[in-house]
């Protein structure tokens, strides 16, 4: 109960951990168990670097890491979404669901029909890219790393110029209507930022961006 499963056992059996717990999983690394009200993770405890997370209620009731599934929460920015993605890890790393569209229009997303993935790769710590907002609706998500992120309302209307900030890692995504502003920074090297959009980019097309 309260503890994060962190692989196979050598037997094939699943192997949970306390919290606050040192193990050494078949890979010969030492993890760490933390739990705090965002969820479990894993650190590594040469380094401290946190090496996957897993977005969780405070009680894991010790349930398989990445059960609970996918959740999003509405934000002050009307259209903007904050998803939770689930993060399956074991000893040899990770796996996600990084879009499902039936459960994301289940969970309220629009059906946006991406038609192109862009990766950005950021190699050094303070990576910065400033406010700008295309013509097109995107899904935004970190496939390495973790980044600091800024959006703002553009649009005309009453929450012109609402701001929102939030951190995203391999557990957190977000969604980012057509006309709101955005802008990250990285917070670890080597941050891998992933967005779907859903048209194609045009030397025509008209680019919004604030200096």
């Amino acid at each position: 109960q309260g503890g994060v499963h962190f692989g196979m056992a050598a037997d094939g059996g699943r192997v949970y951990v306390p919290i606050n717990d040192m193990v050494n999983t078949r890979d010969g690394r030492v993890y760490d168990a933390k739990k705090n009200g965002a969820g479990v993770h894993a650190v590594d405890a040469a380094s401290g670097k946190v090496l996957w997370r897993h977005m969780a209620s405070d009680d894991c009731g010790g349930r398989p890491f990445g059960d609970p599934g996918v959740s999003s929460a509405p934000t002050a920015i009307p259209g903007v979404l904050l998803i939770d993605l689930p993060v399956h890890g074991d000893s040899r790393g990770w796996f996600k669901e990084n879009w499902q569209r039936e459960k994301m229009v289940g969970l309220g997303l629009p059906d946006f029909r991406p038609v192109q993935n862009n990766i950005a790769f950021n190699g050094p710590v303070g990576t910065t890219r400033g406010i700008h907002a295309e013509p097109w609706d995107k899904f935004v998500s970190v496939a390495t790393g973790r980044i600091f992120g800024a959006w703002v309302d553009l649009r005309e209307g009453d929450t012109y110029g609402t701001v929102l900030t939030a951190e995203l890692d391999s557990a957190k995504a977000i969604y980012i209507p057509r006309g709101v502003g955005n802008a990250y920074q990285t917070l670890e090297p080597d941050t891998s930022y992933v967005y779907l959009v859903n048209d194609h980019w045009s030397p025509e097309a008209e680019y919004t961006f604030l200096n």
